[in-house]
């Protein structure tokens, strides 16, 4: 039996067979849920202002999402926070660097995923030759990030590849004609999910796998 069951907060559900039974203990079951938090965004781009900043992909998307906050700082902003104790000091369970350089983040290990888009999140990522137009070609279809997209539709300009120095900690994702594309990371600074393109320089807000992503 499959149910849709909308539950707008922490609740009990309890399944019953009304029959009976030598043994009626074992027709019921109860399961607890519950109340579903909200999701609190930290967006960093340039100046703060994503719409100037030409970060409104990446807004819009965020503000369709039920239950989620999104706070908007600047990049000069995001370098203050070196003096931060620890990650709860961001208030935020993802960080999404819009253009940003990760700057002090790199040194030590953050307990909050962070996505970067147009720069390199970590050290064992370089960049390969120069940034240059291209279109997304491959990707991995059993990665949970990627599995149920269709990105050979999607073209960018102002891009480099993505290589990893390390080896094991990088995990590639997705691949342009010049290398990949978009890399998934977890090492000693922390969890990543870089894109090497800046959004607003693709079609890709324009795609059904954008919002998806």
């Amino acid at each position: 039996i499959v149910a849709d069951l909308e539950i707008p907060g922490a609740s009990t559900i309890t399944a019953r067979i009304e029959r009976p039974d030598v043994l009626m203990s074992d027709n019921v079951a109860s399961i607890a849920i519950d109340e579903a938090r909200v999701l609190r965004v930290l967006l960093v781009c340039a100046t703060g202002d994503a719409e100037a900043d030409g970060q409104w992909p990446i807004l819009d998307v965020i503000r369709e999402i039920p239950r989620t906050t999104v706070r908007t700082i600047s990049g000069s902003a995001w370098n203050d926070l070196a003096s931060t104790a620890d990650s709860s000091s961001l208030f935020a369970d993802l960080v999404i660097l819009a253009g940003v350089e990760p700057g002090w983040a790199r040194s030590r290990r953050l307990n909050v995923p962070i996505m970067t888009f147009g720069v390199l999140p970590v050290e064992s990522l370089v960049t390969l030759g120069p940034l240059v137009p291209g279109r997304l070609i491959a990707w991995d279809r059993d990665h949970p990030l990627t599995r149920h997209l269709a990105l050979d539709s999607v073209v960018f300009s102002g891009a480099g590849a993505l290589e990893s120095a390390l080896g094991g900690s990088v995990v590639p994702i997705a691949w342009s004609e010049d290398g990949v594309a978009i890399a998934c990371a977890d090492d000693g600074a922390g969890r990543w999910l870089s894109v090497a393109f800046d959004a607003s320089e693709s079609n890709w807000p324009l795609q059904p796998s954008w919002p998806l992503f």
